[in-house]
């Protein structure tokens, strides 16, 4: 994870922290923000022309947003 990534994230958990919905599970929801962080990074990585080993282990800040979007939708 770079480290705009890994700054958004700390956003998104502090905030999540502070306004925790009544039905909050902490494990649920790192496991299916991982998950759809792993889908946003593939779908990524699908669209570029050359991969490199480091973009193959590494989650950018738009994965970590995509992921976010995707479960503020569920």
């Amino acid at each position: 994870m770079d480290s705009e990534a890994q700054d958004t994230l700390k956003s998104y958990l502090n905030e999540l922290c502070n306004h925790k919905p009544d039905n909050f599970a902490n494990g649920r929801e790192m496991r299916n923000l991982f998950d759809k962080s792993k889908k946003a990074h593939s779908n990524r990585l699908a669209s570029l022309n050359e991969i490199s080993d480091k973009d193959l282990i590494t989650f950018k800040k738009d994965d970590i947003l995509n992921a976010i979007e995707e479960m503020k939708l569920v």
